[in-house]
């Protein structure tokens, strides 16, 4: 009997070595031979095996050198995919009780040729895919057709310095990840599986780790714990919470995303975004939730450049481009750097009330034109066209180039490369307003309009913002709509169309003073006021309305009160240009009964013609103005038939007022001035005409 049990112990044990022996017998060209015909029966393409073949039972298992998978037909690569070696072992004994033990599976240098033709045919669609598809099996249909396995586990399962590259000859893209390493451990699937791989792709190294606690709760859609890191240069990604697959995948768990430059990972990944400013750090963490090819991050931070917000942001894939709808609360939105060249603007002068500081720096202006204005450096929208998108800020400060808007709503639309901009509450220069953007890219020519209304604004710090211009300072209304397009800041100025109106109060025109010209005419233009100083024109209230075609601005109707001159106004700026040519009217009057009150005009009109560039004005005055005034009165005397030489010396001077004569006549005697004492009209005539007016 015991030597019975030898026996059927040794055979036990001989016939698997009299097997393995047996079959490592058998000549490689029969494996080879049976294993090139199965691959092309289920795939049309031809294998290649150059190298040796070695198959064993135990472990059960083959060692395959030197393969090579053929290309499809017309395709520029010899081989679709090849590789040093292929070993493979598997465990026996489990898998006669339907569970697969994969004890080693390891390729050795793989490399894969990924192909797209013009038509857009791809090189990896087998002829034996063109099958169709068959209705999704139940998981006991499944469990039937796939032998029965219960079960798989995966112990050395590694891919070691692999290459795949990507060819579309009809989009001309192409990239290739080399260097590609990856190790899997999956003792069961009910326990914890992890994934360890890099890769270098254009260059850079990206490294990917995966942990997942019950993969079989994951790929039935019942959902697992999942552990996800990416991490390279440009990117680095972290995902913790759940997961789970099937034909409704859904992840959700805290979420951790930061990008060094927005615009350099769009370059790395193939699409680069236009040159300009802006689109640099980005970092967003808080919950992520993914379903259906949405991704929505709530209770989230974001900092985008210098934008820092909290709020939610949702980005829905599957369309022609991302669509993004976001809700923040920010500190600081400096919109400047996506708005493509800049505009031309002045110093930055701080918000009245604000503190001047805190907000981020405006990008760097682009190069301005000769002699300085608006700059003639392309604008490119480009990146209008990333992202479709609606976007709802709640802003302590926004800055456009260097207009700043304080404690503000604003709405924005990106769609099909136009932005809409919705500022239904804004605060500026201690005033209030509203205003509704447009800015389009998408015909290729930058398009731009504009409507906007503000109350109770502080002009001075406005107009230096806006467009560098700081001679109005006042406080008051101000409506506008404008609409234009061109290619640089220069075009867009010079094309403008449009129109608007202001009203302003206690204010000054900087510059020169007008009140100044009754008493000296000389020291009106000098650029210096009595007794040092800056020259202006103080006013009670400043008005009028304003036509702009093809960027000239034309105003005809200004009026300004104070308290010693009545001045109108009409001519034109060249914003284009930055040039202009306007004519002011002062008439002084003969008392004063308060700012804006109703009082007797008397004196000299005496015309000033503003001209130059706007940052380097003239004041002169205007002697065409001054004979129109003389002829009129000429004319009128004619036409009366009186003293024609009066009727000129009326329309220089001015009619005296009623209220003048009025007393003369009610004390029924000529009072008469001392000698030294001049009227302020006399004074003015003789700093326009020289000499002394004879008594």
């Amino acid at each position: 009997m015991r030597r019975l049990w030898i026996v059927i112990l040794a055979i036990i044990i001989l016939i698997p070595i009299l097997l393995t022996v047996g079959l490592s017998l058998v000549p490689d060209d029969v494996y080879r031979t049976r294993i090139t015909q199965a691959v092309k029966t289920a795939t049309g393409r031809d294998l290649t095996i150059a190298g040796h073949i070695g198959v064993s039972l135990f472990p059960l298992g083959a060692t395959v050198e030197d393969v090579a998978l053929s290309n499809a037909p017309g395709f520029s690569a010899p081989s679709l995919a090849q590789m040093k070696s292929l070993d493979v072992g598997i465990a026996l004994f489990p898998l006669l009780v339907g569970k697969v033990e994969v004890a080693r599976f390891v390729l050795v240098q793989p490399k894969i040729a990924l192909e797209v033709d013009e038509s857009g045919k791809n090189n990896w669609t087998f002829a034996s895919a063109q099958k169709p598809a068959e209705a999704p099996a139940t998981p006991e249909e499944g469990q039937k057709k796939s032998g029965g396995l219960k079960e798989v586990s995966l112990g050395d399962v590694a891919l070691k310095n692999g290459v795949v590259s990507y060819t579309n000859r009809q989009s001309g893209e192409s990239w290739e990840a080399n260097a590609i390493n990856i190790d899997v451990s999956l003792p069961s699937l009910d326990k914890k599986a992890t994934l360890d791989g890099s890769a270098m792709w254009k260059g850079k190294e990206v490294k990917l780790a995966l942990t997942a606690d019950n993969p079989r709760a994951i790929m039935d859609g019942t959902g697992a714990p999942l552990s996800l890191k990416v991490d390279s240069e440009l990117v680095t990604a972290q995902f913790d919470g759940t997961a789970a697959g099937g034909d409704n995948a859904k992840l959700n768990g805290a979420t951790d995303l930061k990008v060094t430059s927005v615009r350099d990972l769009s370059a790395w990944l193939a699409k680069p975004m236009a040159p300009g400013n802006g689109f640099g750090p980005l970092a967003i963490k808080g919950n992520l939730a993914y379903q259906a090819q949405t991704i929505d991050f709530t209770d989230a931070t974001v900092n985008f450049d210098k934008i820092d917000g909290t709020g939610r942001v949702s980005v829905r894939m599957g369309g022609e481009r991302p669509h993004v709808n976001a809700e923040l609360k920010v500190g600081t939105l400096d919109t400047t750097p996506y708005m493509g060249a800049q505009a031309g603007g002045g110093g930055g002068a701080a918000a009245p009330g604000g503190d001047g500081g805190g907000a981020s720096a405006p990008a760097p202006a682009p190069a301005p034109a000769a002699g300085g204005g608006w700059s003639n450096d392309p604008i490119d929208l480009a990146g209008l066209k990333a992202i479709d998108g609606d976007f709802h800020f709640q802003a302590q400060k926004i800055l456009v180039n260097k207009l700043t808007f304080t404690d503000s709503v604003l709405g924005l639309t990106l769609k099909d490369g136009i932005l809409f901009a919705d500022l239904s509450k804004l605060t500026l220069y201690g005033g209030t307003g509203k205003a509704k953007i447009v800015v389009g890219g998408a015909a290729g020519t930058p398009e731009l309009s504009a409507d906007m209304a503000f109350s109770n604004i502080a002009i001075e710090p406005f107009l230096k913002d806006g467009a560098n211009f700081d001679r109005l300072s006042g406080t008051g209304n101000l409506t506008m709509s404008i609409k234009s397009q061109g290619g640089s800041q220069k075009a867009l100025a010079s094309n403008m169309n449009g129109s608007g109106a202001m009203k302003l109060k206690d204010g000054a025109i900087k510059g020169i003073n007008l009140a100044s010209m009754v008493r000296n005419v000389t020291s009106a233009f000098s650029g210096a006021a009595e007794g040092g100083g800056e020259q202006k024109t103080d006013f009670a209230s400043l008005g009028g309305t304003w036509t702009i075609a093809s960027g000239v601005l034309t105003n005809k109707d200004m009026e300004m009160l104070n308290p010693l001159l009545r001045i109108q106004g009409a001519g034109t700026a060249d914003i284009g240009n930055r040039t202009v040519n306007y004519v002011v009217v002062p008439k002084a009057v003969s008392s004063i009964e308060g700012q804006g009150g109703k009082t007797d005009l008397t004196g000299v009109s005496v015309p000033v013609r503003i001209t130059g560039p706007w940052d380097h004005l003239t004041f002169a005055p205007d002697p065409k103005g001054l004979l129109e005034g003389a002829l009129k009165g000429l004319t009128e005397a004619q036409g009366a038939g009186q003293d024609p030489l009066k009727g000129a010396l009326k329309g220089l001077l001015g009619q005296p007022g009623a209220k003048q004569d009025q007393q003369q006549q009610g004390s029924g005697t000529q009072t008469q001035e001392p000698a030294k004492k001049e009227k302020p009209a006399e004074q003015l005539l003789k700093g326009l005409l020289g000499g002394s007016k004879q008594q």
